[in-house]
């Protein structure tokens, strides 16, 4: 979907920006779930 909207020299900024976006919540879920057990 990326592809389409953006040209491929912005795809590794695209990848920098959004896997992080992406990752964060993930991990921060795990690090409340924890605390809550």
């Amino acid at each position: 979907m990326l592809e389409a909207l953006f040209p491929q020299s912005y795809k590794p900024i695209i990848s920098m920006n959004i896997m992080p976006t992406i990752i964060d919540p993930h991990t921060e879920v795990n690090y409340k779930s924890k605390s809550s057990s």
